[in-house]
C-alpha cells in the first residue's frame, strides 16, 4: 500500500489575471492535506471520506483500458486523471487497485469548503498515487502537467495555480500556461509528447517564506463559487489590457520581495493588488469582498496587517501578514468575536 499526501492552497496574489497566459500569481501550499491510499486488488474501486457510502467501481476492457461501472460524477476528476495517467502504462502492465481519499481541506463538522483547492489536490494526489503504484518516476513538472490536463478536461477553466501549489508545495511563484494551446495540442499529441513539450508561458518556482513575519487566515463561513464568479460580465478589451498589465507589475514586484526578503514591500503590494481586484470586480458588476470579507480585511488593517482576499472572493478566506505577534493574536481574537473563523494555517513543508 502506498500513501500520498498532497497540500491544499491559498492564493496570495494575482487572482483573475492569472487565468490569462503568462500572468503571474503567488500561491501558498498549506498544511491541510488530502491523502490518497492505493492498494493492489482483484476488483477496482474508488472511495472518499468526502462522499460517505459512495463507491466508484471499475474493471478492465480486453485491451486493458479502464471501464467505469455506473459512473458517479463525484469522482469525475479522479476518473479522468486515471485515464490520462494510464496512457503512460503498457496495457499488459495495467492492474486493478483500490484508491481511497481522505481530506482535511473542508470543515470537519459541516463539510463546508474553505476554498483550499480540493479538486486540484485530488487530481494531483491521483497522479502521484499512480506514479508510485506503477513506478513511473515522473518529475514534479510532469505530475503538474498530467494533473493540469486532467483538471482542464473536466473543469474547462482555471489557471493551474492551485495544481502547481499542490504539486510543488511551499510558496509558489507561478506564471500560467496557455490553456487554448493545451486544448489544441492535446488533440494531436499523445501524453508522452505533451509531457516532453515546453508549455508556452509556463513558469513555476518555489519562493522563500518570510519566517520572521506572522501569518493569519480567516474564514468567513461563506462558500464562494469560483467557476460562477469567473463567468461574470467581461471587461472591455482596454480595461482588461490595463488590468493584466497592472496585475503583472504588482505580482512580479511581490515575487521579487519574497525572493529577496524585502518584506516591507508586501504591505503596499497586497494593498495595490486588493485595489486592482476591487476595481475589476466593480467593472464586471459582482461583489468581490462580501461584508464579512471586507470586515476581515479592515480589522486586520487596523492592526497593521498586510492583507487581502484569497482566491476569487465572494466568500471563503482572507489572510494577513504581521510584523508583530501581538498584532496577529489581537486580529485573531477580534475576527473570532465578529464571526470570522481563524484557520491557523501554516506553510506546507512536507511536499
Amino acid at each position: 500500500m502506498a500513501k500520498i499526501k498532497v497540500p491544499g492552497k491559498l492564493f496570495l496574489a494575482g487572482e483573475y489575471a492569472v487565468t490569462h497566459p503568462g500572468q503571474a500569481a503567488i500561491i501558498m501550499a498549506v498544511d491541510r492535506y488530502l491523502t490518497a491510499q492505493i492498494t493492489p486488488s482483484l476488483e477496482g474501486f474508488i472511495t472518499s471520506n468526502q462522499y460517505p457510502g459512495k463507491i466508484q467501481k471499475f474493471t478492465r476492457k480486453a485491451n486493458g483500458d479502464l471501464l467505469f461501472l455506473k459512473e458517479d460524477r463525484h469522482f469525475d476528476f479522479i476518473m479522468t486523471t486515471l485515464e490520462q495517467v494510464e496512457q503512460l502504462v503498457a496495457p499488459t502492465n495495467r492492474k486493478n487497485f483500490t484508491l481511497h481519499f481522505t481530506s482535511q481541506l473542508n470543515d470537519a463538522v459541516s463539510g463546508h469548503k474553505y476554498g483550499l483547492g480540493s479538486s486540484a489536490a485530488v487530481t494531483v494526489a491521483t497522479v502521484k498515487a499512480l506514479n508510485d503504484f506503477y513506478n513511473l518516476k515522473l518529475s514534479k513538472l510532469a505530475i503538474f502537467k498530467l494533473a493540469s490536463l486532467s483538471h482542464l478536461l473536466i473543469q474547462g477553466s482555471g489557471s493551474g495555480g492551485d495544481v502547481a501549489a499542490s504539486t510543488f508545495g511551499g510558496l509558489v511563484g507561478y506564471h500560467s500556461y496557455d490553456r487554448q494551446w493545451l486544448q489544441t495540442r492535446s488533440q494531436v499529441l499523445n501524453i508522452k509528447e505533451l509531457l516532453a513539450t515546453d508549455w508556452p508561458n509556463l513558469k513555476i518556482e518555489n519562493l522563500p517564506w518570510p519566517h520572521e513575519l506572522f501569518f493569519e487566515v480567516g474564514w468567513t463561513n461563506q462558500v464562494a463559487d469560483t467557476s460562477q464568479l469567473l463567468k461574470k460580465k467581461a471587461l472591455s478589451p482596454a480595461d482588461q489590457a490595463e488590468f493584466l498589465k497592472e496585475s503583472q507589475a504588482v505580482v512580479e514586484a511581490l515575487i521579487i520581495a519574497f525572493k529577496n526578503g524585502l518584506h516591507p514591500l508586501l504591505w503596499p503590494g497586497f494593498a495595490k493588488n486588493r485595489q486592482l481586484l476591487l476595481d475589476m470586480a466593480q467593472k464586471r458588476h459582482f461583489t468581490l469582498e462580501t461584508p464579512a470579507l471586507n470586515q476581515l480585511i479592515e480589522l486586520a488593517l487596523e492592526r497593521n496587517g498586510a492583507t487581502k482576499t484569497s482566491g476569487a472572493g465572494g466568500g471563503d478566506c482572507g489572510f494577513a501578514f504581521f510584523e508583530s505577534q501581538n498584532d496577529a493574536i489581537r486580529t485573531r481574537r477580534i475576527w473570532r468575536k465578529n464571526g470570522i473563523i481563524p484557520l491557523q494555517l501554516k506553510l506546507d513543508q512536507e511536499s
